[in-house]
Parts: C-alpha cells; sequence; structure tokens
C-alpha cells in the first residue's frame, strides 16, 4: 500500500535457503535470515536466554537495519 517494503520482506526465503546451504541466496533475499537461524540454533541450545534481555534498542536496531537494507535493495 505504501511502497514501502517490510524489514523481514525475504525473511522466509533466506531461512529455507539458509537451511539449504545456499548462503549466497540467503544474503541475496535478506541477510537477517542467517542471523535468524543462528538465533534459533542458540536457543535450542542455551536454555538460559538470559542474552533476549538485550535493550530495546538493540532489537529496535536490528529492525531498522534490516528495514534499510530492504528499501536499499527494493527501490
Amino acid at each position: 500500500t505504501t511502497g514501502i517494503p517490510c524489514p523481514l520482506c525475504g525473511m522466509t526465503t533466506s531461512v529455507v535457503a539458509v537451511i539449504h546451504g545456499d548462503f549466497t541466496g540467503a544474503v541475496a533475499a535478506n541477510p537477517f535470515g542467517l542471523a535468524a537461524v543462528g538465533v534459533a540454533i542458540w536457543l535450542l541450545a542455551d536454555r538460559s536466554r538470559e542474552w533476549l534481555r538485550a535493550p530495546w534498542w538493540v532489537w529496535g536496531g536490528a529492525v531498522a537495519a534490516s528495514w534499510v537494507f530492504q528499501i536499499v535493495r527494493l527501490t
């Protein structure tokens, strides 16, 4: 509607590409898919989840960086 891509556009494609070993395709779709897979693996390995209590600006900055990437890539 607005013509501005969402910050997570291509995330599903990226995660599927990572799982299939296509890292170039994953980065082309959305480089944050690599981070999503890494976070998922970390969540499975580290049950304490203390690191999830990061300041809001860490999570907000990640979403903002993803959005900037999408705007540059798709415009």
